[in-house]
């Protein structure tokens, strides 16, 4: 055990000693007071900062996000989302159901480390998310109420190689597993049994997917090119990845998944380089 903790603290101390010589792929921290970023707005108390989007809560995803530097290697991150689907539409008068109402939720957070060993660079993260959407008829009946709720984890690593300060060959990992579900049992036929549904979904929930490419990193932002494949494709596959780029690949691949059950018998197939396709770019690669 005391052979462990001096490896574990060693391999700290060679990573502290070389962090300055590469570029981290984890965002520095701001200077104390209110800070003005790309997309954010917040105020940082020095290890500790809070900061919004406000773009998002202008469409109506009200959101909020905590970050604390443990160090300049170590960050953890915790984003709230509170979404009124019906606000967006409201703007260009389109209709909207007026004797209905939804809301979706989504808590997300992470622990990502970036561990430099001369050239060598390691990035463990682990992420926990629970999602979820409540809504019902109007007048609200609690009797009626519709909600889902899922909570899943997904875990990654990354190995990379600096050739350079700011460049990066890597290959990493990426799994999933759905750890519970909740779905309001009035959603259910009075013949299906809630366990046996929430346990399947679970079992098939498993998913496996390397990635290899290489980085570019500048200032805050990080230029990522490569090619994606899955191992085990379970479903969660469809919500795989961190940034902007992954979600517009896992919304096609999921039309395209019910596409190819048939499930509503049309041909939707929808082919972009690098956006749609297992060969992909990201200009948001950084934590």
């Amino acid at each position: 055990m005391k052979k462990g903790i001096i490896i574990f603290l060693s391999i700290l101390i060679l990573s502290s000693s070389a962090f300055s010589l590469f570029k981290s792929d984890i965002i520095p921290s701001h200077e104390e007071g209110l800070f003005l970023a790309f997309e954010k707005i917040g105020y940082s108390f020095g290890d500790l900062e809070i900061s919004t989007n406000p773009i998002f809560d202008i469409l109506g995803n009200f959101n909020m996000q905590l970050r604390y530097y443990i160090n300049e290697l170590n960050v953890v991150n915790t984003n709230f989302y509170f979404c009124d689907p019906f606000l967006f539409p409201s703007y260009f008068n389109l209709e909207t159901p007026d004797n209905f109402y939804l809301y979706l939720y989504s808590i997300n957070s992470y622990y990502h480390t970036n561990i430099n060993i001369n050239r060598i660079s390691l990035k463990p993260h682990l992420e926990i998310n629970n999602l979820g959407g409540f809504g019902g008829a109007l007048p609200k009946d609690p009797d009626n109420n519709i909600h889902v709720n899922g909570i899943f984890v997904k875990a990654s690593g990354q190995l990379g190689y600096y050739i350079a300060e700011n460049l990066e060959p890597f290959v990493s990992i990426e799994a999933g597993q759905l750890l519970h579900l909740y779905i309001k049992p009035e959603f259910l036929d009075e013949e299906e049994d809630l366990k046996t549904l929430t346990d399947k979904l679970k079992e098939e929930s498993f998913f496996v997917m390397i990635k290899g490419g290489i980085k570019w990193y500048y200032n805050d932002f990080g230029f990522e090119v490569g090619y994606r494949h899955n191992l085990i494709k379970g479903m969660l596959r469809f919500l795989q990845g961190s940034n902007f780029f992954d979600y517009v690949y896992n919304f096609f691949s999921f039309i395209e998944f019910i596409n190819s059950e048939d499930i509503y018998g049309e041909n939707f197939n929808v082919k972009i380089p690098f956006l749609t396709t297992d060969y992909y770019f990201s200009f948001s690669t950084r934590f």
